[in-house]
């Protein structure tokens, strides 16, 4: 999308407000959509939605709210952004001129001219594009040219421009699917419209679940009839309501039963996690679907597909014993995955310290625990967690645990005793997708956990959840043992050690993400690990890690790795004795 960094705009001196000649027009096209999507904004919740996603290519967070079912359904690129609406628009233009008797030349004439205006106020996205310049070609070379292009020509001569216009919008899912479901529709226009979406399905499938890794089981049933309700409801209806404003309150009743109807059938169906497959799977797939097209024998084609899922679905699901420290920014996130998804283990979910500030600054948006934790657990075919183990009660270790929870299913929260009181905490348990109180399990290093590879060291006392109160858990993978001490003071290290003097770890999670706080030399010198972790965001506004605490580790000799530097860090348990620990910069072998 080229967008490269990002920046705070501190002061702004506007020296010379005249606009290039060159870009006048553009700046006014922008101004206009401007004033176009905030007039679309006083119409109520879901005619304001619908219109503006389809009219201007604006989706505010309205929106997202409204068709968050309808992306559960994998229809999203179906309708409401694949630009479906502007050959129906143009459709509708021309039948009207038919009436008022204006001939089809002064037809093509004004579309050739109005169509590229229309793509700049809707937003110019890669379906956009698409719509727009398949229709805009065929008028341009027969009136201008005389010459007749079919809508394949026009399908090829667009994709060529759209990649000429932005060559890396390939790799996204909207163009991949925008694409490809209308290449099926060209190639298939004499089918009926159940072969039609049944192969839609087919050919979207594998792209899908690239990109999101779930598939709903009515997603095929709904691909056959979800154009004819696209044409005869959605459309008429937002459009009569934008423009007639005694009908607003009728269209936005009916668009409202429309979003009712798709959230009920997302809530009763059936969502597949299959995880992400591999590419030469997708690309194996979508051959297929080529050679299901071709081939005679379309029952043999049909065994290979189905073979080649469950191939691909057993191997994403059939794992080794692996321990993955987030790359969550400045915060904690850790996931202890066992073999083949045996046991599902989160400590701490990561989150933002949230500031007071304007609220013109507030926004909806994904947290780091959805983008992050939630893509890689779905990318894996997991689709609930076993246990969520919250050290203490720092935004930046459970502020993403309500996010997670929605998308997620929570089977236990284990918390240290006396921070299941706090009001901060019960005010996310009552954010988040939980309902049953029993989830949630105090606990000390008492708690018993002895048919488990973990165990809890401390709090010893109930405390308040404070950086003082943290769990510290042990975890042993086969013989490698893993130390996680959330944010626990150096005060209490030395509790720990001194309460269990035999405790040794290979890979220490540094406490407090390296602050001067934490690691107490005693501590590290009786642990005697042979690496830690420190969990870290980029240039963060504490000046973690501190320099007296990576001190302490070269005095000891222990390599460190942080995530603000190395991303994203795994362990995997290669073979008995033998483990991989990976970074993006590559491997480390690690012997026990």
């Amino acid at each position: 999308k080229k967008i490269y960094n990002g920046l705070t705009v501190k002061h702004i001196s506007l020296e010379n407000n005249k606009v290039p000649s060159k870009y006048k027009l553009l700046c006014k096209l922008h101004d206009l959509r401007k004033s176009i999507t905030c007039y679309l904004q006083l119409f109520p919740k879901y005619l304001r939605g619908y219109s503006t996603a389809l009219v201007v290519g604006y989706r505010d967070d309205g929106f997202d709210d409204i068709n968050s079912s309808i992306k559960e359904l994998g229809l999203l690129y179906l309708f409401s952004l694949s630009g479906m609406h502007v050959f129906y628009l143009v459709k509708t233009l021309q039948k009207l001129a038919q009436i008022l008797r204006i001939t089809a030349e002064t037809v093509d004439m004004w579309l050739i001219i109005c169509l590229p205006i229309y793509m700049i106020l809707a937003g110019s996205s890669s379906s956009i594009i698409r719509a727009v310049f398949m229709v805009w070609i065929p008028i341009f070379s027969r009136y201008f040219l005389s010459i007749k292009i079919d809508k394949l020509t026009s399908w090829s001569l667009t994709i060529i421009i759209n990649l000429l216009y932005s060559p890396m919008i390939l790799f996204t899912m909207g163009m991949q699917l925008s694409y490809l479901l209308t290449l099926v529709l060209i190639l298939n226009e004499e089918e009926n419209s159940i072969k039609i979406g049944i192969k839609m399905s087919g050919y979207s499938i594998p792209l899908m679940l690239w990109h999101t890794y779930q598939w709903n089981v009515l997603t095929t049933f709904l691909s056959i009839c979800i154009i004819p309700i696209f044409e005869y409801i959605i459309l008429p209806f937002t459009i009569i309501g934008v423009l007639l404003n005694v009908f607003s309150k009728i269209s936005n009743t009916i668009l409202f039963l429309i979003s009712i109807f798709f959230e009920k059938l997302a809530d009763s169906s059936p969502m597949i996690t299959f995880g992400k497959p591999d590419l030469t799977v997708v690309i194996l797939l979508l051959s297929l679907m080529i050679c299901l097209e071709v081939s005679k024998r379309k029952n043999v084609v049909i065994y290979l597909q189905v073979l080649v899922y469950i191939f691909s679905y057993s191997q994403i699901h059939r794992n080794k014993d692996e321990l993955v420290y987030f790359d969550i920014g400045q915060g904690d996130a850790t996931l202890i995955r066992e073999k083949n998804n045996n046991q599902v283990i989160l400590v701490d979910t990561g989150g933002k310290v949230s500031f007071k500030h304007e609220k013109w600054r507030s926004r909806t948006s994904q947290t780091s625990g959805e983008r992050i934790i939630v893509n890689y657990l779905l990318s894996k075919g997991i689709n609930s967690i076993d246990k969520l183990y919250l050290t203490h009660q720092d935004a930046d270790h459970v502020g993403n645990f309500p996010s997670i929870s929605q998308k997620i299913k929570i089977k236990k929260i284990l918390v240290p005793l006396g921070m299941e009181k706090l009001p901060s905490f019960n005010k996310r348990l009552n954010e988040s997708n939980i309902c049953n109180d029993k989830v949630v399990e105090p606990i000390t290093d008492t708690s018993d956990f002895s048919k488990e590879r973990i165990d809890i060291l401390h709090p010893f006392v109930e405390g308040k959840g404070k950086n003082e109160d943290s769990i510290v858990l042990k975890y042993t993978m086969d013989r490698l043992i893993f130390l996680i001490t959330g944010d626990l003071d150096q005060e209490n290290e030395i509790k720990v050690i001194e309460k269990y003097p035999d405790l040794r770890c290979d890979i220490l999670k540094v406490g407090h993400h390296g602050s001067k706080t934490s690691t107490a030399d005693q501590f590290v010198k009786s642990l005697k690990p042979q690496y830690a972790i420190i969990s870290v965001g980029l240039n963060n506004r504490y000046g973690h890690p501190n320099i007296e605490t990576l001190r302490t580790l070269n005095a000891n000799g222990i390599p460190y790795l942080m995530t603000s530097d190395k991303g994203m860090i795994k362990v995997v348990n290669v073979s008995k004795d033998k483990f991989c620990m990976s970074t993006k910069y590559g491997k480390i072998l690690i012997r026990k």
